[in-house]
């Protein structure tokens, strides 16, 4: 698998680079064609680049922006530390953690205007601008889970659309990951077992389709910054949430749950991509040799990373063991009336993303997407 993802990232980055010198600009893929060791943990780190390929380059320090923090960045600073290793020290990074440089729905504007040079890119945040990206992988129901996260590399390899988002925000895509499942957690007592039981109910929940969905079962949608999901439910503001395994976890939200439902074996209803940028600009003055090594390095960082985020899955199913909590994997029968209360809601997401400037293929991409996704599972 990790040859395959290589190769496909391999043919994403030929996209990118044949935009770069004419059209509209690809510049989606995430790293090429260097098979990934089985991990940082376990890998010997590389040689520096032959000397005469970095004959002259002056010592460089790049500024990275992240709203999160070490821990959960470890595979970040993992992948700038094999860089300047194999630089031998001569491109370094500087890091701000925790949003203290830019908070994330500032990263585009943040990478565009020079404040910093690389950053985490949440593309959900900025639908507008990636509304392909932002969507594709992300349509409730469409069976994502950790078997399928290299589906995006071959998206991308097929459709250079995607890449094209990134070249047009002057930005190019350095790797990626998806998220943990988004699943449905709630602190009441109330039994949730189909979507009518969730009449009444304030659900904390960031995507629109999802909120119609909700409003449409009598539940009322409520949107709080992530800084305030634990006060929000701890207070009553909000008696669910959906989100990921990843703050459930870091922020304590499991021990206010009665309940978490997981859509499906080792699944959700939708994850994210989430990717990692520099401003073009600053890539394009970087030497040939100097890019080869980011885009080797990228294909650990992508599988490093991955597993960092899969890790929430882990803990999410240790907590429910260790609290004796009511945490419900759903069967593909127990699944079938979500489905069928989500479907217009799913279809009319598909439609405004069809009907957006540049979007007109998505039908087909979605399409792919699925056929992908359920041949990963074989």
């Amino acid at each position: 698998m990790k040859k395959l993802l290589a190769t496909l990232l391999s043919a994403a980055l030929l996209l990118s680079l044949c935009a770069a010198c004419g059209a509209p600009a690809d510049n989606q893929e995430p790293a090429p064609s260097a098979s990934a060791p089985a991990g940082p943990a376990n890998s010997t780190p590389a040689a520096p680049v032959d000397g005469d390929a970095l004959a002259g380059l002056e010592p460089r320090e790049l500024i990275v922006a992240s709203v999160r923090g070490e821990g959960p960045d470890e595979a970040l600073i993992a992948y700038t530390d094999r860089i300047t290793e194999r630089t031998g020290g001569k491109i370094t990074f500087s890091f701000f953690f925790g949003g203290s440089l830019a908070k994330a729905n500032e990263a585009v504007d943040a990478l565009q205007n020079g404040v910093c040079d690389i950053m985490m890119v949440n593309v959900s945040n900025f639908e507008n601008l990636f509304p392909l990206n932002a969507t594709v992988l992300a349509v409730p129901f469409m069976g994502m889970n950790t078997q399928t996260t290299e589906v995006y590399p071959e998206l991308a390899a097929k459709y250079p659309e995607l890449s094209q988002e990134f070249e047009a925000q002057n930005l190019k895509l350095l790797s990626y990951s998806m998220t943990a499942p988004y699943n449905l957690g709630i602190s009441s007592d109330k039994e949730i077992r189909v979507p009518s039981d969730l009449a009444g109910t304030k659900v904390i929940c960031l995507q629109e389709n999802i909120m119609n969905f909700l409003s449409a079962q009598n539940a009322a949608p409520v949107q709080v910054g992530f800084a305030d999901f634990y006060t929000s439910i701890q207070g009553g503001v909000a008696q669910g949430i959906i989100q990921n395994g990843g703050p459930i976890n870091t922020q304590g939200i499991y021990d206010l749950l009665n309940q978490y439902l997981i859509f499906g074996e080792d699944g959700g209803l939708y994850m994210e991509l989430v990717t990692y940028c520099m401003n073009n600009d600053v890539w394009n003055s970087l030497p040939d040799a100097v890019k080869t090594i980011f885009e080797e390095e990228a294909v650990e960082f992508h599988t490093h990373d991955q597993r960092v985020l899969n890790e929430n899955i882990r803990i999410l199913e240790e907590n429910a063991a260790a609290q004796s909590s009511r945490y419900w994997e759903m069967t593909e029968e127990e699944m079938a009336p979500w489905k069928e209360a989500m479907a217009p809601f799913i279809q009319e997401k598909i439609d405004e993303i069809s009907a957006k400037p540049g979007c007109s293929n998505f039908h087909a991409i979605y399409d792919d997407a699925l056929a992908m996704i359920a041949d990963a599972k074989k």
